[in-house]
């Protein structure tokens, strides 16, 4: 790129000989400084258009040529600077889609990194396996509990998404209240971590040679394959109560499918799963030596058929007990009463792992894992139910928090004696 001659230099040779002590060159020094600065603000203007070069103090305005004009105000004026120009990217992808599912999805995909989980009244009507689940015998199809009761199932839908910790929750509801559809209503649900396995096997890593694998929107876990959650879980002085549901199918007879729990750095529980007897041992590891808590078949005449999918689920509470809880098809398989085996709970971190025993491959779907209570919020075409909550954890607002600060005192009346004005006697503007 060519450098503009200054002032001086554009002037003519003969004009510039004659300045032998420089007086000329000195004196348009400052309007070559004015000179630079135009030029530079003209090559600037380039940049303005471009979210990806636009300078921070001009998005406020980029943003309007986008959509995001002053009634989103609410939406925009908290954002820093790298979230405002993120928004202002999508924003002309994000209307196209605007009042469609892929338009949600597409925004939770946004703002998440993660693609979520959606669910609408027809999956809902078509999805089967879960607990909640019932069919009336009059000819009807079986139902899934699909809303709250306020409002018919066709009009609420779900999106389940993952937060690593970086996810915006205030941006994330308004931007999902931007795209839902007029007049419905959409779910949201905030989990540590979500892996449905419809895509690439980047959340879990392999600790040993035997990997499993992910096809078909299930994970496959051979023979020997240990696999460890990548979840952000803070391990804590402070007890915290985690869930983790998911789905699995033993894939032949005396199969075995092992979960691991870690609920500190050094201590851990494991629950074996199998056709054979006893079908569920449970086994704590205090600094690695084992303990077999518990083994049993399961309880009310259930049974693990090979080649069929279970729902488990693992809830580990605080100290106020019980500690562990283990479901399978929603039905309570074990209780703790005394707590011993997770009475330090403060953390927690997830593998699967299939025995080298086993005679054919595993199964596992829909993996979730949460810390309690589970962050969702309702949006509405009135509103936003339970945001509070949402944006704070889970959790309502403390009332430890303090309160904001209330707003400064309006300033003193401009006195002349006394104002923060005060004008010296004998100078008053009225004095003459």
């Amino acid at each position: 790129m060519s450098v503009s001659p200054t002032l001086y230099e554009s002037l003519i040779e003969p004009l510039r000989a004659l300045d032998s002590t420089g007086l000329l060159q000195r004196i348009l020094e400052r309007p070559q400084y004015h000179v630079d600065a135009t030029q530079e603000r003209i090559v600037r203007l380039a940049l303005l258009d471009n979210a990806a070069t636009c300078p921070d103090e001009y998005l406020s305005y980029l943003k309007d040529h986008v959509g995001l004009t002053s009634d989103l105000n609410y939406i925009t004026q908290e954002l820093s600077p790298t979230a405002l120009r993120k928004l202002i990217t999508a924003a002309v992808p994000f209307w196209r889609k605007k009042g469609t599912t892929q338009g949600v999805v597409s925004t939770g995909l946004y703002l998440t990194g993660r693609r979520p989980v959606y669910l609408d009244w027809f999956d809902y009507r078509f999805v089967l396996g879960e607990s909640e689940v019932g069919i009336d015998q009059v000819g009807a199809d079986p139902w899934m509990l699909a809303d709250t009761g306020t409002e018919p199932g066709p009009y609420t839908s779900t999106l389940m998404l993952m937060d690593d910790g970086s996810v915006d929750p205030e941006l994330l509801l308004a931007m999902l209240g931007l795209m839902r559809p007029a007049n419905e209503r959409l779910e949201v649900l905030l989990f540590d971590f979500l892996d449905h396995f419809q895509g690439a096997k980047d959340l879990w890593s392999s600790l040993t040679e035997v990997q499993g694998d992910i096809a078909e929107g299930v994970f496959t876990l051979p023979p020997g394959a240990i696999e460890r959650a990548d979840i952000s879980i803070v391990w804590t002085d402070v007890y915290q109560d985690y869930t983790s549901v998911h789905k699995f199918l033993l894939g032949g007879a005396g199969n075995v499918h092992r979960v691991y729990w870690y609920y500190t750095g050094e201590n851990w529980i494991t629950l074996d799963i199998t056709n054979n007897t006893p079908n569920l041992v449970i086994t704590a590891y205090d600094l690695g030596v084992p303990t077999v808590i518990y083994s049993s078949d399961l309880t009310g005449g259930m049974s693990v058929v090979p080649g069929a999918w279970y729902t488990l689920r693992i809830e580990t509470i605080n100290e106020d007990g019980p500690y562990l809880k283990v479901y399978v098809d929603g039905m309570l398989q074990y209780e703790s009463t005394t707590g011993g085996e997770t009475a330090t709970t403060v953390g927690g971190s997830l593998m699967l792992a299939a025995p080298v025993t086993n005679a054919a491959d595993n199964r596992v779907d829909n993996m979730t894992i949460w810390r309690q209570p589970l962050r969702w919020a309702l949006i509405g075409p009135t509103g936003i139910l339970n945001a509070e909550a949402f944006y704070h954890g889970g959790y309502p607002i403390s009332p430890l928090v303090p309160p904001p600060p209330p707003p400064p005192p309006p300033p003193p009346p401009l006195d002349d004696e006394t104002g923060p004005y005060m004008v010296p006697a004998g100078r008053r503007g009225d004095e003459r």
